[in-house]
């Protein structure tokens, strides 16, 4: 109320509290423009201004007039004049035909939200989303609340994409993230829709034009460019779910060649492929090698099939081309074989679409730590991981066999093989 009314709301003494003057409190009420307000309005103008203004002028602040004679004029006037000293001179003035709906903040009918949840959460929700708070309340609370909404979702994705409990159930994991994704961007929206509000309602009421502007526009920038902050998060559990409910899912084909003896994993690694791995693994007769040829594909499905391999103590050859995730199937072998035709490429995660930053991201130092506890060279970690996703690294066959990512040529395999 001090910022709107800076002249008309002081103090007056030393009691510490605050007074409207007359002008401001009307102000304030058709500025609010619900139906108590004018309500409240009306019984103002009637019963306190209007015999105040008299009363300065020297006037008396009540004209009594003699009640009609004849019956009918009596009817006629009963509904003008004052009946007792409690009434004033004249009416209420008459009120707009105003729908039994919420305007500004007061709801007719209904009564105000009571409990310290509602008065502490509730109603200054309301009021930020709005957008009747201040406009720096409104960014410092907006900021703080959306932080606090950013941060619990990110703990959900990350513990839904975490590759440790990882086992194959996709599709549920798939739905939660894009729900989480809806969430975070309906919460984000509200805020700068907030801003926008509050800086739109600054500017009605003359206030700061520039300030104002400057708010409105970045919140409007921000709320069109959403999409570039949340989906390098989630895009490749975004784009998978899209596969799943698209029926266009594609998981790795998985061969259990018992003649070769060896398990064939071969194409792109999609949701679904750890699963098709775990099956084979499962079949009988085991097999102790797997073969890897595939140009890559989702992080989390390559990372949760590296740890199975690893798990059951495996060894693992590529004959031709393996790169992206499918170097994290190849480096989880006891015995990682290169055959003379194998070509490996290295990255950092990321996905098609999505602007390339010159950071790691936190799958990209999972990636780095599997890569170490596979027996890796720090440099090697360190050249394959400075690569963006939308280039490669081809390293050559001694440089792997130097740096301990791959161990033995196809030719000194073990017998058997």
């Amino acid at each position: 109320l001090r910022n709107f009314h800076a002249s008309g709301f002081e103090k007056l003494d030393q009691s510490g509290r605050w007074f409207f003057n007359e002008r401001a409190l009307v102000k304030e009420l058709k500025r609010m423009g619900s139906q108590d307000a004018l309500l409240f309005l009306a019984w103002l103008e009637k019963t306190i201004i209007y015999p105040a203004n008299r009363k300065r002028a020297g006037a008396p602040a009540l004209q009594r007039m003699a009640p009609p004679t004849s019956p009918a004029k009596l009817t006629e006037a009963a509904d003008t004049q004052p009946n007792s000293l409690s009434d004033e001179h004249i009416p209420s003035r008459p009120l707009p035909d105003l729908p039994r709906q919420i305007l500004g903040r007061h709801h007719v009918g209904a009564p105000p939200p009571s409990g310290f949840w509602a008065e502490n959460l509730f109603v200054p929700l309301g009021e930020l989303l709005r957008g009747q708070l201040s406009l720096r309340r409104t960014l410092l609370a907006g900021c703080a609340a959306l932080l606090g909404w950013t941060l619990l979702l990110l703990l959900f994705g990350m513990w839904l994409s975490n590759p440790g409990s990882y086992t194959g159930e996709y599709a549920l994991r798939q739905w939660l993230m894009v729900l989480s994704l809806i969430a975070w961007s309906a919460g984000f929206g509200l805020w700068c829709r907030a801003v926008m509000r509050c800086a739109l309602r600054r500017q009605s009421e003359g206030r700061s034009a520039l300030s104002s502007g400057l708010a409105f526009v970045a919140a409007l920038v921000l709320l069109l460019g959403t999409g570039d902050i949340v989906l390098p998060l989630v895009s490749e559990w975004a784009a998978g779910w899209w596969e799943t409910v698209t029926y266009r899912r594609r998981a790795v084909e998985v061969i259990h060649d018992a003649r070769l003896g060896r398990i064939v994993v071969r194409g792109t690694i999609g949701f679904g492929s750890y699963q098709a791995l775990e099956k084979a693994l499962a079949t009988t007769p085991r097999l102790r090698l797997v073969e890897v040829q595939s140009p890559g594909g989702y992080l989390v499905e390559g990372l949760a099939m590296a740890r199975l391999i690893e798990q059951q103590g495996l060894d693992t050859v590529s004959f031709g081309r393996c790169a992206s995730a499918c170097t994290l199937l190849l480096a989880a072998g006891q015995d990682r074989y290169l055959g003379p035709d194998a070509v490996l490429g290295f990255h950092r995660s990321g996905y098609r679409g999505v602007v390339a930053s010159r950071f790691w991201s936190p799958a990209d130092h999972q990636i780095a730590d599997f890569y170490r506890a596979r027996n890796t060279a720090e440099p090697f970690v360190l050249r394959a991981l400075d690569t963006p996703f939308n280039s490669i690294w081809t390293p050559t066959h001694a440089a792997m066999y130097e740096a301990g990512f791959a161990t033995l040529k196809w030719s000194e395999r073990k017998a058997g093989y």
